[in-house]
């Protein structure tokens, strides 16, 4: 099973599709699914865009809406995660994932899902240590506080995600692992990216708590994004276990935004997208434990083992089928889960889940205050967007600010897009992932056992203005 990752996406989806699309029509492959790290931009409509948080010159459109509206489809299954540059209106309304659009699933702030027997996981947003231990209080419209404080993690959706206990194959998380720039070439990431060695020399490039994640789960792959770099490490565990760490760029011509891998499927059946049945009774066991308000959120002592529903209960009440069902363009009304307060998909989740959804768009009792803030509510912008509500400079976050290369041509690329024959171990039960050593915006593996980015390509080291 062919696997496409891809780092930053921008809204860029027609041309990451269109490269996907070539690439199979000139190799004789079909690549069986996209994963995408973050930034994804899910953007509808002009209230989408207000909802996003980047400065206003950057703020586009994209092409996501045509996918939504059914003017074009997904020609492959894509599951993605949540950045720091996100419709966050949208995504929050699937705080436990959905599809946002025909063949395209978002994981939620946290998750798990299953496709062709490999097990997928993924972690949206990014770290900030302010926000860190508040439940998810932020409720549309957002003020200029909670329109940059709802995409960032959350030690509730740590924890969670702590408690599984069965292997994890890929991993993803906008956010790269604190400190694992240490366990890749760091004097040529540091040469792309000068500026990163400050944070970095004070252990803070990165999320502290996806690196504690990491060591916890010990997935095969952790793929990344959000500081626009290609960048890859092995993490080692001991006794052998070993984590393969890829970080891609954003979607720019000439930049290593995407690598295909080839995995194992491990089910004999056609590979369909499904629910984790851990993953279901971690949430449900767990529920209790959840605030959505601003407060502290305390982690349970570690002691003390929360008691979670059996997997077969679970999987009773949905009816002993995990598929997680597709739907159609009709199921995507927003006026609909305007009308009803919360998003359908996520109402029945929690329905056959046994559990009260935490997503609806009005505030609960008690948390009309939540959302207030200190700030204004986003007033609404035009197309192209005038200043309005300029925002603070925020040193958590990396902007969508390097000068865009657009103009290039990228024909070349085309050309020299070129996916290599992989050679699979049969020592380990998914394929090994290597960086290609050459400048194709598609790299894809080889079989080889070295993960470090050893190649010798100049690439561009622009110097991020904030």
């Amino acid at each position: 099973m062919k696997i496409a990752i891809e780092g930053c996406c921008h809204g860029k989806l027609d041309l990451i599709y269109d490269k996907l699309l070539k690439l199979q029509e000139r190799e004789g492959i079909k690549i069986d699914l996209l994963l995408c790290c973050g930034d994804f931009q899910a953007i509808r409509d002009q209230d989408d865009l207000n909802c996003m948080a980047v400065p206003d010159k950057y703020k586009e459109i994209g092409s996501f809406h045509k996918y939504y509206s059914g003017k074009e489809k997904a020609p492959i299954l894509t599951i993605f995660i949540g950045g720091n540059h996100e419709a966050s209106n949208y995504l929050r309304e699937l705080g436990y994932g959905g599809w946002v659009a025909p063949n395209i699933y978002y994981i939620g702030y946290c998750g798990v899902v299953l496709y062709g027997g490999v097990r997928i996981a993924g972690l949206s947003g990014i770290y900030n240590y302010h926000n860190y231990n508040k439940g998810h209080f932020e409720v549309p419209p957002f003020s200029r506080d909670t329109l940059r404080s709802v995409y960032h993690v959350r030690a509730s959706d740590l924890y969670r995600m702590k408690n599984l206990k069965n292997q994890i194959d890929i991993m993803m998380s906008h956010d790269w692992p604190c400190g694992i720039h240490r366990h890749g070439n760091e004097e040529k990431l540091f040469q792309m990216k000068p500026f990163f060695k400050e944070e970095a020399d004070r252990d803070q490039l990165g999320c502290p708590p996806a690196m504690e994640l990491l060591n916890i789960l010990k997935p095969c792959y952790w793929f990344s994004a959000h500081l626009h770099c290609k960048f890859s490490a092995v993490y080692h565990h001991g006794n052998g276990l070993i984590t393969k760490f890829l970080a891609l760029d954003k979607c720019l011509p000439h930049r290593g935004y995407i690598q295909v891998i080839d995995v194992p499927s491990l089910s004999s059946e056609p590979p369909v997208l499904k629910y984790d049945l851990e993953w279901l009774s971690i949430l449900k066991g767990t529920e209790s434990l959840m605030h959505y308000t601003s407060r502290m959120w305390n982690e349970p002592d570690p002691e003390h083992e929360v008691p979670l529903p059996s997997l077969p209960e679970i999987e009773k009440s949905f009816d002993n089928d995990l598929t997680i069902p597709l739907l159609t363009i009709g199921d995507f009304s927003k006026e609909a889960t305007r009308i009803a307060g919360e998003n359908p998909q996520s109402r029945l989740f929690c329905q056959r889940l046994g559990i009260d959804n935490p997503w609806k768009l009005k505030p609960s009792p008690g948390r009309e205050d939540e959302r207030k803030g200190s700030g204004l509510a986003i007033t609404p912008l035009s197309l192209p967007p005038p200043i309005h509500n300029p925002v603070p400079y925020n040193p958590d976050e990396i902007f969508i600010d390097d000068i865009d290369d657009d103009d290039d041509d990228d024909d070349d690329d085309d050309k020299r897009l070129k996916l290599e024959e992989p050679e699979l171990s049969s020592a380990t039960p998914t394929a090994n992932v290597t960086v290609d050593n050459n400048k194709d915006d598609v790299a894809t593996s080889d079989g080889g056992n070295n993960f470090q980015d050893d190649n010798k390509e100049k690439e561009e080291a622009e110097v991020m203005q904030e």
